[in-house]
């Protein structure tokens, strides 16, 4: 198999300090084209919050009888980072990439709020790790499903040249209206391009419980980060928090032969 560079989409200028120095990022035919982005907040409707984790809060906004979800970032995350992600969701929504949220605004300006903030068109549903943990049992017809979308949006994903490099449950989101899992979190994003040498990364993925042995760095030395790698992750996902909640002994086998076929890509087995 040839070789990939994998690197950071961005290397931003600024120090992580300075936050007042990046702009604001409105997609086209965002309706953030048309209103100002304080008329959105004293305007719009809190419908809930979704949660929160150790950098981030998320919550469900009316306006005008659509439904948007806010998610703030905590100012203490690099802005590589975040520019990362929205550098990502720029050319995923410009090549009409299916498997994510629609990102309608973005602003790492930090001018109206002391955190950073991204808008989506939001959809009613669950993250995978939600649905896992709420469904007292699972069937194979939905692992199959999830399988045959998640491996899809893997190979779009990475014919555009993006690693997304932190597959887990809680970073799949899946709308009740279609089903189709949506990625999230593009935060630790990655390039790669066919035929050149890889060089090797200090950067492991994001969460060690669904990472590829191989993505661990030893001390003292790097480690790469391959396309493989995300495939292995949602192997480990269908192994771990899909079979056990599946209750036919013979559709458990079903699904670990999915979980093997992700593991393969990975050139690993099970």
């Amino acid at each position: 198999m040839e070789e990939y560079t994998p690197r950071p989409i961005i290397q931003c200028p600024h120090e992580v300090e300075d936050r007042n120095t990046c702009s604001v990022y409105i997609p086209t035919n965002s309706i953030f084209q048309d209103i100002q982005i304080d008329t959105f907040f004293e305007d719009a409707e809190f419908c809930n919050e979704l949660g929160f984790t150790s950098f981030t809060s998320t919550s469900v906004y009316k306006y005008n009888n659509l439904k948007y979800c806010v998610r703030f970032i905590n100012n203490l995350v690099d802005k590589v980072s975040i520019e990362n992600e929205i550098t990502v969701y720029k050319l995923l929504q410009e090549n009409n990439y299916k498997f994510i949220s629609k990102l309608v605004y973005a602003d790492i300006s930090n001018k109206k709020f002391r955190d950073s903030y991204f808008i989506f068109e939001y959809e009613e549903g669950y993250t995978l790790e939600e649905y896992c943990k709420t469904q007292p049992a699972i069937s194979f017809e939905f692992a199959h499903h999830l399988a045959i979308n998640l491996e899809q949006a893997l190979k779009e994903l990475h014919a555009l040249g993006i690693l997304h490099h932190d597959i887990k449950p809680s970073n799949i989101y899946i709308p009740t209206s279609s089903w189709i899992p949506e990625l999230l979190d593009f935060g630790e994003a990655m390039t790669f391009h066919p035929g050149e040498s890889t060089p090797l990364s200090s950067e492991y993925c994001g969460s060690p419980r669904y990472s590829h042995p191989d993505s661990f760095p030893l001390p003292f030395h790097a480690c790469k980060y391959l396309p493989e790698y995300d495939y292995y992750s949602v192997g480990l996902i269908i192994q771990d928090d899909i079979v056990p909640r599946i209750h036919r002994y013979h559709e458990q086998k079903d699904a670990l032969v999915l979980a093997k076929h992700f593991f393969q890509y990975g050139k690993t087995t099970v």
